[in-house]
């Protein structure tokens, strides 16, 4: 092999080593944008608010900054509450709204005085049935 032969040889791997090099590069960071970000394992915050397609609050999960209470709220689409869940130091509950998000129609709860109740309201909000027991298993006021 001449010596003009070698170093165009010599050239030659230096260019393709170095294409290698660079296409590796690019082709590795585009690799590794396409991949989804890690996940935290603990996020932390006092209320965690999620959105539909249109930026609509769906649920709200957090906990009440002036009392020592957390609690669940779910809207249907049109942004109307539907169902919250909360509990707090001496008690707890569940309630469903009419479609209105305002109207109670059914009411299960822990009151402070460990009496469990629940109590089923008319589509205008008045409680017609109810029942309750306390603690030691004797009637309560729903």
């Amino acid at each position: 092999m001449k010596s003009g032969e070698r170093a165009l040889y010599m050239l030659l791997a230096f260019a393709a080593g170095l294409l290698g090099g660079v296409s590796a590069s690019h082709l590795s960071r585009a690799i590794a944008a396409k991949q989804p970000p890690a996940a935290p394992s603990v996020i932390t915050t006092h209320k965690l608010v999620i959105v539909d397609k249109d930026g609509k609050n769906r649920a709200e999960f957090g906990t009440e900054l002036d009392r020592p209470a957390v609690s669940i709220v779910m809207y249907d689409a049109k942004g109307k509450r539907r169902l919250g869940v909360g509990a707090e130091e001496n008690g707890a509950g569940l309630n469903i709204f009419e479609r209105d998000g305002k109207t109670l129609r059914l009411a299960l709860h822990l009151k402070p005085d460990d009496v469990t109740g629940l109590t089923l309201y008319t589509a205008d909000g008045k409680p017609v049935a109810g029942i309750a027991i306390s603690a030691l298993g004797t009637p309560g006021t729903p």
